[in-house]
């Protein structure tokens, strides 16, 4: 199922109906059976703080389950920006104490040690000791936190609860490395091993992108032939410059492996939002300064121009949009691209809000293979002697044309 934006920092984009009820299950019995604990503990204590405790510790249950779902797990892996965010903000324990009249000092203590040790895994993100760090810092917690004077043992609990839901659950990319997705699209199966690309992915994409679209006639035209090296740079910072562009506003950058290679990649934009789409456009023009000294105005100008061109024929209704998908030349016509483009239109499709997947190809080439997954050509553009073509497939349940 698709959770509401509202959700996605708890639940991610896509759970399932089971890892919500585990979820909630989990949070709400830990929650009541350590509030009624906490209750003996604190005798007269006023309902209203007991109450403030019981959801906070809701809160820290529930997360130490959600937060080892797949979909809340790639969600965050996804978005580091937003994994510092929720490190930094979460002072539960603090919150606890305080409604308890419990030890602030020391849960003062169990706050610093969390954040200190989240963020040293979260830094370790996409290296292979992050789980192996992230289970030492939570070990030598487990050990510690008992040992404190003078706290009630369901607090112990929570507290430990805590570094667990704040240092391995969440800081730690539990599906680091190869994802492999089944999906399903008009009957026929494909399985690969895709996963969202995250930060440190960022110089394999540029690899891949600026190797599959050296010889393409609009980004020679644009940035210069593949032969010279000072166009081999602009690749490489334009290529850069999309991968910051999509994660800033809000996309799904999609990688192919062949074990620890990647081969194939993409950036799939999901359907407009006013407010993330405008924080997301103006950190882009930050980021697309110095892109832009590099390139040069008449170069940046035309790119722009072809982005604009293209992207105002694009259906009005809520869509994704496929902004660039490329394989590495010598992994070229095995059904890599094929493979990614299925799981592009699965992942669409389960948006509610989306209606289809747009996309613009200035390689005539590409319009047959396009075709065969069921995009249709809605126009198309000339722009400085180039012509793009604009297309667009419906999802299954929604395959009326849109309008625009």
């Amino acid at each position: 199922m698709h959770a509401p934006p509202a959700l996605h920092d708890v639940f991610g984009e896509s759970p399932s109906g089971r890892e919500i009820a585990a979820v909630l299950a989990f949070g709400i019995g830990a929650a009541l059976w350590l509030t009624l604990a906490l209750h003996a503990e604190t005798t007269g204590l006023p309902w209203w703080r007991l109450l403030i405790a019981a959801l906070v510790i809701t809160d820290i249950a529930a997360g130490c389950v959600a937060n080892f779902t797949r979909s809340t797990n790639d969600f965050y892996a996804t978005r580091p920006r937003n994994r510092w965010v929720f490190i930094a903000v979460h002072g539960h324990v603090l919150v606890v104490a305080a409604a308890l009249g419990a030890d602030l000092a020391l849960a003062l203590a169990v706050w610093a040690y969390t954040v200190i040790a989240a963020s040293v895994v979260n830094a370790l993100a996409g290296a292979p000791a992050q789980r192996f760090v992230a289970g030492v810092l939570l070990a030598a917690a487990l050990v510690w936190i008992p040992q404190l004077e003078g706290v009630a043992a369901p607090l112990v609990v929570v507290h430990c609860l805590f570094v667990l839901k704040v240092v391995y659950a969440f800081a730690v990319d539990h599906r680091a490395g190869t994802r492999v997705v089944d999906t399903a699209v008009d009957g026929v199966t494909a399985r690969a091993p895709i996963r969202e690309l995250a930060a440190s992915d960022r110089a394999a994409f540029v690899a891949v992108m600026s190797a599959a679209f050296a010889r393409d006639p609009w980004i020679e035209a644009a940035l210069g032939p593949a032969t010279d090296p000072t166009a081999c740079t602009r690749r490489a910072a334009f290529a850069s410059f999309m991968f910051d562009h999509n994660r800033l506003q809000g996309g799904h950058p999609l990688g192919l492996f062949d074990g620890e290679r990647l081969v194939a990649c993409a950036l799939l934009e999901p359907p407009a939002s006013r407010w993330r789409g405008g924080l997301g456009l103006l950190a882009s023009l930050v980021r697309f300064v110095p892109v832009a000294v590099r390139l040069g105005a008449r170069r940046t100008v035309r790119l722009n121009a072809y982005l604009l061109r293209t992207r105002a024929v694009a259906p009005r209704a809520p869509h994704h949009y496929l902004a660039m998908i490329g394989v590495a030349p010598d992994q070229q016509r095995r059904g890599r691209g094929q493979q990614l483009l299925h799981e592009i239109i699965a992942r669409a499709a389960r948006v509610p809000a989306s209606h289809g997947v747009a996309l613009d190809t200035e390689n005539p080439d590409n319009v047959p293979l396009y075709r065969r997954l069921g995009f249709v050509v809605t126009a198309t553009v000339e722009l400085d002697g180039a012509r793009a073509t604009a297309m667009f497939r419906p999802h299954a349940e929604r395959a009326a044309t849109p309008e625009g």
